[in-house]
Formats: structure tokens, C-alpha cells, sequence
């Protein structure tokens, strides 16, 4: 977009800040000092030899020119200047003139910034594009000195700035013809994507020559649509860098470029050059520069109307560019030529000779057609007479603006280029839409060295160049480690999997050492940073670090080798080479921490255990959500834990179909690396909902429910006892001192404490966060603070107090035992849910009752009995806190007490009034006085009132009632599943109590340790035969997952290609190379567009004799036809993937079958009109051979029907 880099209006800070009047000065520009004229018409002016007239020539001595000394002024852009001061006429020799001696060099007078206006369709927004230019003499040292001498490099370097804030990787020279190119349509479309897609790859440099025409003029367009603008150090700058390399003679409006020397050194520093690319009246056709260049080098060798200079300029730049530091850049060039004349030709050739490859996009036109077509018919055997003869006789053919003698010009040019063949790279247009790739393959071509070529395939992200030009020609001891370093770095996935499956060994690959540095690569990780709790920047990642944080996430993690806690940047030396067992999940785990998610997702396929591995990155995803709050990147932490999530669910049902005995056991399977925990204890951690769900999940559940439902009945049976009992003993069995009953239920409560506790420690700590875990720890709490309470003689009312708050507290605990009925279980869930955001709005409540509480007790008492309160007893406290807070409270709930508000007598102190003091006594009033309220404390007391009514009835209760629908909504849709998840809380917990309730429990806790020190003693003798079925059930059971993993691959696969888009989208691309099909086979067949192939569409229409409607039809229909396609593609057929209903699938599928059709028909009438004007055989003889339905063939090649046929 225009707007989004060129909106540096006047004053704003674009560009290097180090573009110096200095280092300008010191390159020099070109003039004419001797006017002799040239011989030409006698009807027109005289005019030198150099291409100006008289009084346009500069002074032989100075150099200063007539343009100076009437330079516009600043804010007067596109003055148009009248010369006409002559200048004295300097003499030579013999009157003739020389360009090297009458053409000098003086320092240049044109560079800094210039500003193109735009003025978009349909908008009223005027801005300014920037461009940095420069006039340079022809003869400018390009290549960097060593000196310090100037040079055109240091320019771009230096001054300019070129290199930030990325360095390039490629610079793109273009060639063509900047006057009749004609590139549009489809072919525009297709360059314009493949550019985009080169430069986004590799932050390429394009060169052109910088006219508002032709392929510079598509160039800049390209760069238009995918330009931005980046700060650096303070300074705006593109992104993308498009530099013109221009003849200055032959620019238009040049009067603009140059600097005014009336200016002070600063002053022309930041002096803006307005510049017109319309054509004057009057004015000789010259060449407009193009305002979406950023760059500009004017090239100046003296003449005018002159472009060799610019392209032997051109020529060297690109020859410095790619040579070697400290000279060059070091930076690879290559060359696009469309289209073209000879001048594109030689243009092309002297590319060749300097060793830059060079892309010929056939299709283009013309030149690029002719050598194209030369290249590919090459034959070395050949003569070079011959080779040259078949040239010629293919030049006019293709270019048609040539006399003879260019005409073998031409041909010995394209000759000499199809002799440097290896550096040609033909790509067609017409066919291939990838012309990166072609791009790739030329710079292939000048690379010696394989891991070069595989580095830059790299850079460019082409695995299938990679593939099959590259991995063939790597020596099997290669040492790729770096090239895979960069490609996990980058995120090139494909990469990845190419050379793995190239036989790379990733084990020997990842050492500790290795995966450390990793950790700690310089890319952005402040995230990571965060969860670490690093506070500096300097501080290394170490894998103890890693280990620290996958314990709090996951609850779990041992790993022998994530012990290194050197901060420093050297390793222990024990691990430096130290090599993971399974490399792959250690690549999973970090691609998962630094945020690498596309790479994630691919390694996640080749992790020795898919299925744990999916459910780890779902509990790593969860503790990110858990401890970050950044929106974008909690976003994308939900986003992929649902989409692992959905992996585990997809991989569990899979296994579930194929075989349900090993589906439960992988739910069953334990992981000595994540703590002995299981799937589904891993997935409650990782609160995946849906996973404890699937049908894996659930037939675990049910097998383990089977096990655990007596425990289950005989806890309630103790429950209801253990509440029984309490009702009993606040009724009927509370006195003054503890009784037996009360000392047995203490007893039994004690004993479940304990038992609570064990339970709580050996159970992973996320997974035991459970809401009733907590509830049952208040309870316990709240009955043995009762029963201490009640043993002290002074405080025994609070002991009272807090057992009859234990039956509430005992009588809600029955509600878990209902969660084994979904429909009960699942409003039970609501009601858990919605507590803890009913204390939340309590608080917030508390706020509004206090504030309001405090203002009405100020309006209707006086400070005098407030003071009566602070006497410090617990009967004052508990009367204050109901005046200021219940009474409130209960005026929400109706209960107003208006007469509490009535105007009435006020009781105070005697004697206070009339004096200051600076803090009222605390002392009870002695003696007091009555005196009226004012009017004005009843009305604020009852505007209060209702001000806070409106506030709590509406506002309060509604925000709650909202907040209460929510959660209900929220957890009722996916009900089955929030129980599923809770049920299977419920078993687990289950699963670690012992059969018998408190206090007999504490028996099988003591013979259960008991038990587990002998087989803690037993397991140090374990005989080497059951780890060996271990192992190999391990072995099984991973052998099963990653068949699941290919089974899940392949139908992911085999959905993505028969989905109606994909469908829709290969239809949509064969109707686009329809016509070239059809013009393809026309040309074939008519003898005449063997001479003319440019104009195969003339020559047709002459050949039919009918009207050249023919092509305009196809097209139209085609166009048609596209248009149509993009617009239900993009509208209608992802309705299929984002229906919910059947219903909807089915109407989106009608529809898309409605548009499948009609596209059809439009195809087959656009065959029938192929079919009713092909050309017609004159001499229809039947085959009797052949017979297709009742369609005889003729001999001569034509499917015309025979009479009575059809």
C-alpha cells in the first residue's frame, strides 16, 4: 500500500542521517565546454555534438552552469526554466570536437532527496514518496577502496545505508524494453508473485533502470505492494531497497535534480527536489523517473539523449556487487530478462561475460522469446555457420524492428549467450508459476561447492530444489550440523525433514551442549525470559532452568541430563557430549518454549511417543496461559493447546477403533521422565477436557470405576454417618464440657486429616488442586478449631459457634458423592463454578455497602454516639459492624428502615461547641443537650438511598445474574465433558484411599508403606527378564502410537486433497491455462504462425476469414469464469468446513456443487465453441479402422461428424 511507507511528508526524518554534503562532493559529474555543432536539418537549431544547444553549456573553466544562477526556489516545485543567456564559445584546434577533450569532470551539483507527488484514485490524501538519488560521472570508481577513495559501494554502504536492517541474500537486475513491453494479465500476475515471493525470501536489491515505463515501471509496481517502512536508529527507511540506474542526460525534467548554489552547506543538505514525471509541451521524449525507486543513480558521461553509459554502468555495479570483501559485497546477482529488443540483448550478454546468470522468462516476448527459443534448440555439435544461419532465420520472426544489418548483429549475440548456455536459465511463464525457483536455479549454476548450493536453497527455502539438484551431489560425510542449526532456527520445517530423511543423524547431532545453545540463541525470548524469572538479559539459559520450569507446568520432570546449572557460557565439562536418548522430543520441548510452532508441530510426528508428547505440549501450553497475561501471546498459547489437544483426541480414537485393549493400555502406559504419571494424569494437568472425554479416556474410566465403586459406597455410607452423628451432637449432646461422643468424632475427623494429608502428598500437586480437596480442608479445620475451643473454659461460645457451622459444611460435602449422575453431577459443576465468582462480586459488593454504610451512619448519628462504640468490646464491635454494613445489606433485600432516616433530635455534648480542638476526646459525654437536625442531612440521607438502591438492585445484581448465565451456558454445552473430567477426578481419587473409612484407614496407609519398602528393597534385585518385558511392552505400545501417527497422516492427507477447495482451486487454475492451451494448439496448426507467432491471433483471423471474435469469447468466458470461481471460493466453500448443523453442511454443499456445475457448463461451451470454429477438414475421408461411439475418424486427423452423425 502507497500510504503505509510513502507517507513521509515534507519534514519528516527519512533516510540515513550520515548523507553528508561531503562525502557527496566528492564524486564528480560530467559537462560539455565546447559547443560545436553537430550537422543536422538546417531547419532546425544548431545543436553539439554532446546533445545540447549553445547557451546550455557550462563554463570550460569553472563548470558553472546557467542553471544555477536561475535555480527555482524551494518551495516553487516544477518551475519550468527559460534559458536563453548564451554562453562564450570556447575554440579548439581545427573546430572540431572530442569527447575527451571537450567533455570535463567537475564536482556534482545534483543529489539528496527526491519527492515524487502522488495523488491515489479516489482519495483526497496527498503525499509524497522519497527517493535518495545522486548525478555520478560514468568513470566512478565502484569497488571500495582501501584508501578511503570514493566510491559508489561506500555510497550505498555508508551514506546510504543499504545493509540495514537486514543484509541482503540476492540483488535481481532486470532487462527488457521500456517501450513497447506489454506484460498483463495472468503473466503480470504470475511475475508479480514470484518477485514478491523472491524478495520476501532473501531481502534481494532490485535493479533497473528507472524509468516510468516498461519492466521498471511493473517493478516498481511489485514494489508498491509489498513495501514498508522500518525505524532504525531514529530513521525511517523501506524495507525493500529498488535502486534505478539511470542515464542523467536523458532524464526528464533533470533542471529539478540539481542543487541551488545559492544555499549554505546545511540548507542543501535538507533541501526537498520536487519532481514532475509529466511531459512538457514541447519537450523531447525523454525518460521519467519512477516514483516507487528508492534509490537513484544518475550516471552522466556528458551526452544526452545517451543509454550505453548507463548500462556499461549498470554492468560493473553488478560485477562489484557480487565480487568477494573488502572490494565487494559479496552479495550473488542475477539478471531477469522480458521481453526486449537488441539492447536487452546485449544487455544479456554483458551479464554472461561477467559471470552473472541470467533468467530468460519465455513467454515474455521477443527477445527473451528468441533466446529462450535458441538456448533450448541449441545444438554444440552443430557449426557456428549453421548455429548462426538457424539464428537469423528466427530473429525476424521474433523481432520484427530490425534491418538486416541488426539482424546479424542480433543473431551473433544470441549465439555467444547460447554458448555460455550453463548460465541461462529458461523459465516459462506460461506454464510455471514459480519463478523463484527458476531464480534459484541460475544461482545454482554459479556455485561450485554443494553445501553452498544447499545453504542457498536454504535462504530461499526451496527443499524441492533442494532435493533433487543438491542432495544427489553431497558426499555422505558432509557435515550438515550447521546447515540443520539454521534451518531449526528459522522454522524451515521441510528442511528438517529433508535432511532427516536424507539420512542426517539428529542424535549425534543434539548434545547437551548443543541443545543449550539453542535455549540461547539471540532471537527474541523475552516470553521465556519471564517464565524463567530472569531479570537480566545476560543471564544464560541453563537446562536446570528448563527443568525447573517443565516441573511447574507438568507437575513432573526427571532427566538426568537437565542438571547443568552453570550460568556462564561455558559447559560443564562432563555434558558437553552428552547425547540424548530421544532427540526429538528435546527439539519438541524447546521449539514448544521459544515459540517455534510450525517446527513444533512437525516434530511432534517423529517423537518416540506422539501421544504423551501431545499431551505434554498441551500441559506446557496450559502453564504459559496460566502464568502470562500478554493477549497475543496467550491467544497463541490456547490456539495450539486445542490444536494438540485435537492431535491426542484424533491419535487416542484411531487406536480406540483399531484396537481397544491397546488404547486403554496407552492410557494406562506410565512415564518415568514426567514422574510415573499416566495420559490422563498428564491430560487433568494440562486441563484438557475434551482428551478425558474420548472414548480411550472414557473406557479407562469405566475399567477403573469398576475397581473403586465399593470404596466408593462404603465412603458414603461414612459420610452420612459421620453427619448423622454431628447433627446429634449440636442438638442434643453439647454441654458445658466435652462429652464421649464428641471426643469419638474428633477421633475419627483427626484420622481423615491425616489421611487428607497423605492423599495430598502423593498425589501430584495440579492434579490434587481440586475445588472439594480444599473444601474438605476448611471442614476439618473448622471442626478440630471447634473442638479446641470448646476444651478452653474462657472462649467456649466460639467453639458453639463453629460447630454449628460445621452442619452446612458436613451437609454440603454429600453433593460430591451425586457427581457420579451426569445430570445431577452437572449442575453440581455449575453451583462449584459459580462460588468462587460469587466471592469475587461479594468484594466487590462489600465496596458499595461500606461506602454507603459509613455516609448514612455520618447523616444520621452524631460523632458524640459513634464514640460510644470504641469502648473495645466484642458487644460495641458486633453493633457497629450490623449499623454499618447488615443495615445497608438488608435495605438492598427491601428492608428499608426509613424511620432510622426521619428527621429527629441529635444528642451531643455540652459545652462543645464554639471552640477549636484539634481531635475530638474519646471520653463518653457527661453531660448532653438535644438539638435539631438540619432539613439538609434528611434529604442527602434518603437521596443516598436511593441512589444506592439503584446502584446494588440494578446494576450489582444484574452484573451477577449475567455472570451466573455465563457459567452456566458455558459449562452446560460442554456438560459431558466437564463431568467426564470430574468423574475421572473423582476415580483417581478414589483409586488411592483405602477401602475402609477413618479412622481404620490409617492402618492400610502404615501396611501400604510397609509394603512398598520391601518392594523398594525387592526392585534393587529385579530380574533382568521383567525389565526386558517392560521394555518391550514400552517398544509395543510406541510402535502402536506412531502407526496411529501414519494412519493420521495419511487421512489428514488424503481430506486436504479431496476437499471441494482444493477441487474448486485446481479447477480454477485449469480454466486460467485454457486459452494458452488453446492458442498453443492453434499455433501448432496453422502453417502461417510459423513465420509470425507474435501475431498468431491476426494471422488466424485472415486465415478463417471470420471474425476474430473467437479468442475474445474464450477470454471473456474465461475472465468470467475466474471471477466467479474467487468470489464462491472465498465466499461459499469454507462454509463447509464452519458449519455446525447438517443442515448447513448441506446447503453449503449444494451450493458448491450449483457452482461445480455451472463451471462446467461454461467449460464445456467453451470446447463446443473450439469445436464450431477449428478448422474444418476440406477432404473428410473416413477411418474405417477406428470407431470411437459411432465416430468414425478421418485419415486426415480430423473428429468432424459424418453427415447424419448427431
Amino acid at each position: 500500500m502507497d500510504w503505509l511507507w510513502q507517507a513521509a511528508r515534507l519534514g519528516a526524518n527519512v533516510g540515513p542521517n550520515r548523507r553528508t554534503k561531503d562525502y557527496h562532493s566528492k564524486f564528480n559529474r560530467k559537462e560539455c565546454v565546447n559547443f560545436v555543432p553537430a550537422p543536422v536539418n538546417p531547419s532546425e537549431p544548431e545543436i553539439c555534438y554532446c546533445g545540447l544547444y549553445e547557451r546550455e553549456h557550462a563554463n570550460p573553466t569553472t563548470g558553472f552552469h546557467p542553471i544555477h544562477s536561475r535555480r527555482f526556489a524551494l518551495h516553487e516545485p516544477f518551475t519550468v526554466l527559460n534559458l536563453q543567456k548564451s554562453i562564450k564559445r570556447a575554440t579548439t584546434p581545427g573546430g572540431k570536437w572530442h569527447q575527451d577533450r571537450d567533455i570535463k569532470e567537475f564536482p556534482t551539483d545534483a543529489y539528496g532527496m527526491l519527492f515524487f507527488k502522488q495523488e491515489p484514485k479516489g482519495s483526497d490524501c496527498r503525499f509524497f514518496k522519497v527517493a535518495h538519488y545522486i548525478r555520478l560521472s560514468d568513470e566512478t570508481r565502484i569497488w571500495r577502496s582501501p584508501r578511503g577513495d570514493p566510491s559508489v559501494l561506500q555510497l550505498l554502504v555508508g551514506t546510504w545505508n543499504l545493509l540495514e536492517p537486514e543484509h541482503p541474500k540476492l540483488v535481481i537486475s532486470f532487462a527488457g524494453d521500456e517501450e513497447r513491453f506489454s506484460l498483463e494479465g495472468a503473466k503480470k500476475k504470475t511475475f508479480m508473485a514470484g518477485l514478491i515471493r523472491a524478495v520476501e525470501s532473501t531481502n534481494a536489491w532490485l535493479l533497473t533502470d528507472g524509468s516510468d515505463a516498461g519492466i521498471s515501471k511493473v517493478v516498481g509496481q511489485t514494489v508498491n505492494e509489498m513495501q514498508t517502512t522500518i525505524k532504525t536508529d531514529g530513521r525511517l527507511m523501506p524495507y525493500i531497497k529498488c535502486i534505478g540506474v539511470t542515464s542523467y542526460g536523458s532524464c526528464r525534467n533533470k533542471d529539478s535534480l540539481v542543487n541551488a548554489e545559492e544555499l549554505t552547506e546545511n540548507e542543501q543538505n535538507e533541501q526537498k527536489h520536487f519532481y514532475d514525471t509529466t511531459r512538457t509541451p514541447g519537450q523531447v521524449a525523454k525518460i521519467a523517473l519512477n516514483g516507487d525507486h528508492t534509490h537513484f543513480l544518475l550516471v552522466d558521461d556528458g551526452f544526452h539523449n545517451s543509454l550505453s553509459s548507463a548500462d556499461s554502468f549498470r554492468s560493473r555495479l553488478e560485477e562489484a556487487i557480487q565480487k568477494t570483501m573488502p572490494e565487494g559485497l559479496d552479495i550473488p546477482v542475477v539478471m531477469l530478462l522480458l521481453d526486449g529488443s537488441l539492447r536487452a540483448i546485449d544487455r544479456c550478454l554483458k551479464a554472461l561475460r561477467r559471470r552473472v546468470p541470467v533468467v530468460v522468462v519465455q513467454g515474455s516476448g521477443r527477445a527473451a522469446d528468441l533466446i529462450a527459443d535458441a538456448v533450448l534448440n541449441h545444438d554444440p555439435t552443430k557449426s557456428d555457420d549453421g548455429a548462426l544461419k538457424e539464428i537469423m532465420s528466427k530473429v525476424p520472426i521474433y523481432i520484427d524492428d530490425l534491418d538486416d544489418h541488426k539482424h546479424m548483429e542480433c543473431a551473433k549475440k544470441v549465439l555467444e549467450c547460447c554458448r555460455t548456455g550453463n548460465k541461462i536459465t529458461v523459465y516459462d511463464i506460461d506454464r510455471d508459476s514459480n519463478m523463484d525457483k527458476a531464480i534459484l536455479s541460475a544461482l545454482l549454476t554459479g556455485t561450485a561447492d554443494p553445501e553452498d548450493e544447499l545453504r542457498l536453497a536454504l535462504e530461499w527455502d526451496r527443499p524441492d530444489v533442494a532435493e533433487s539438484s543438491i542432495f544427489p551431489q553431497i558426499d555422505d560425510n558432509a557435515d550438515l550440523r550447521g546447515i540443520m542449526k539454521q534451518a531449526l532456527r528459522e522454522e524451515k520445517t521441510d528442511f528438517v525433514d529433508l535432511l532427516i530423511s536424507w539420512g542426517f543423524d539428529i542424535k549425534r547431532f543434539l548434545t547437551v551442549e548443543e541443545l543449550r545453545k539453542l535455549y540461547n540463541l539471540p532471537e527474541p525470548k523475552v516470553h521465556l525470559k519471564m517464565l524463567l524469572h530472569h531479570s537480566s538479559e545476560e543471564d544464560q539459559i541453563t537446562l536446570s532452568d528448563i527443568d525447573k520450569l517443565l516441573k511447574k507446568v507438568v507437575g513432573a520432570h526427571v532427566h538426568t541430563l537437565y542438571h547443568d546449572r552453570n550460568k556462564g557460557k561455558q559447559f560443564s565439562s562432563s555434558l558437553v557430549n552428552v547425547h540424548f536418548e530421544d532427540p526429538y522430543m528435546e527439539l519438541f520441548i524447546w521449539a514448544i518454549l521459544t515459540r517455534r510452532n510450525k517446527l513444533a508441530d512437525f516434530l511432534w510426528e517423529i517423537t518416540s511417543f506422539p501421544l504423551s508428547a501431545a499431551v505434554v505440549a498441551t500441559c506446557i501450553y496450559n502453564g504459559i496461559l496460566a502464568s502470562l497475561t500478554d493477549t497475543d501471546l496467550r491467544t497463541e498459547s490456547q490456539d495450539m493447546k486445542d490444536m494438540f489437544e485435537e492431535k491426542a483426541i484424533e491419535l487416542s480414537d484411531l487406536g480406540y477403533r483399531k484396537s481397544y485393549n491397546n488404547a486403554v493400555s496407552l492410557m494406562q502406559q506410565r512415564y518415568s521422565r514426567w514422574g510415573g504419571l499416566d495420559i490422563l494424569e498428564l491430560a487433568m494437568v494440562g486441563q484438557d477436557m475434551r482428551f478425558v472425554s474420548s472414548p480411550s479416556a472414557r473406557a479407562d474410566e469405566i475399567q477403573r470405576w469398576t475397581n473403586v465403586r465399593r470404596k466408593f459406597w462404603s465412603r458414603i455410607l461414612y459420610r452420612i454417618l459421620l453427619f448423622v452423628a454431628h447433627c446429634f451432637l449440636v442438638l442434643f449432646n453439647l454441654d458445658e464440657t466435652p462429652t464421649i461422643l464428641e471426643g469419638i468424632l474428633a477421633i475419627i475427623v483427626t484420622s481423615e486429616a491425616i489421611e487428607k494429608m497423605i492423599q495430598m502428598a502423593q498425589t501430584t500437586q495440579r492434579i490434587g488442586n481440586s475445588a472439594w480437596h480444599w473444601y474438605d480442608t476448611g471442614l476439618l479445620v473448622v471442626f478440630l478449631s471447634a473442638f479446641v475451643l470448646r476444651s478452653i473454659p474462657w472462649i467456649p461460645d466460639f467453639g458453639y459457634v463453629l460447630y454449628a457451622l460445621c452442619a452446612p459444611l458436613f451437609s454440603l460435602r454429600l453433593l460430591r458423592f451425586f457427581y457420579v449422575w451426569p445430570r445431577l453431577g452437572s449442575k453440581i459443576l455449575i453451583f462449584v463454578y459459580m462460588v468462587p465468582r460469587m466471592v469475587e462480586f461479594l468484594i466487590f459488593l462489600l465496596l458499595f455497602v461500606l461506602g454507603y454504610g459509613i455516609a448514612t451512619r455520618v447523616l444520621v448519628s452524631h460523632t458524640c454516639q459513634n464514640r460510644e462504640y470504641l469502648n473495645f468490646s466484642l458487644r460495641s464491635l458486633i453493633d457497629f459492624i450490623s449499623e454499618v454494613i447488615f443495615f445497608p445489606y438488608w435495605q438492598m433485600f427491601g428492608e428499608l428502615q426509613l424511620d432510622s432516616l426521619e428527621a429527629s433530635n441529635l444528642t451531643t455534648c455540652k459545652g462543645e461547641k464554639g471552640h477549636w480542638r484539634w481531635l475530638t476526646s474519646c471520653d463518653p459525654c457527661e453531660e448532653v443537650v438535644n438539638r435539631a437536625q438540619p432539613v439538609i442531612y434528611d434529604f442527602f440521607a434518603k437521596g443516598l438511598l436511593a441512589v444506592y438502591l439503584l446502584i446494588s438492585n440494578v446494576l450489582l445484581l444484574n452484573l451477577i445474574i449475567a455472570i451466573f448465565t455465563t457459567i452456566y451456558e458455558r459449562v452446560q454445552t460442554r456438560s459431558i465433558e466437564h463431568w467426564n473430567y470430574e468423574m475421572h477426578r473423582l476415580t483417581r481419587e478414589y483409586e488411592n484411599k483405602p477401602v475402609v473409612p477413618p479412622p481404620f484407614g490409617l492402618l492400610a496407609y502404615v501396611w501400604r508403606g510397609i509394603w512398598l519398602t520391601c518392594c523398594q528393597q525387592r526392585g534393587k534385585e529385579l530380574d533382568p527378564a521383567e525389565v526386558e518385558v517392560c521394555d518391550e511392552t514400552d517398544v509395543w505400545l510406541s510402535q502402536f502410537e506412531r502407526q496411529q501417527v501414519r494412519s493420521y497422516n495419511l487421512m489428514r492427507s488424503m481430506s486436504g486433497e479431496t476437499s471441494l477447495e482444493n477441487t474448486l482451486l485446481r479447477l480454477n487454475k485449469m480454466i486460467e491455462s485454457l486459452p494458452t492451451l488453446i492458442n498453443r494448439g492453434l499455433r501448432r496448426d496453422d502453417p502461417t504462425t510459423l513465420q509470425r507467432p507474435q501475431t498468431m491471433a491476426d494471422e488466424y483471423h485472415h486465415y478463417r476469414g471470420k471474425p476474430a471474435s473467437f479468442s475474445d469469447r474464450i477470454l471473456g468466458k474465461t475472465n468470467h469464469l475466474d471471477q466467479f470461481l474467487e468470489s464462491q471460493i472465498l465466499g461459499r466453500s469454507f462454509k463447509v468446513l464452519q458449519s455446525t448443523t447438517t443442515y448447513q453442511s448441506r446447503d453449503a454443499t449444494t451450493s458448491l456443487a450449483e457452482m461445480v456445475g455451472k463451471s462446467f457448463g461454461v467449460l464445456k461451451q467453451m470446447a463446443l465453441e473450439v469445436n464450431f470454429w477449428a478448422p474444418t477438414c476440406t477432404d473428410h475421408r473416413p477411418d474405417r479402422r477406428t470407431h470411437r461411439g459411432g465416430r468414425t475418424s478421418c485419415l486426415t486427423g480430423c473428429t468432424r461428424l459424418q453427415e447424419g452423425q448427431g
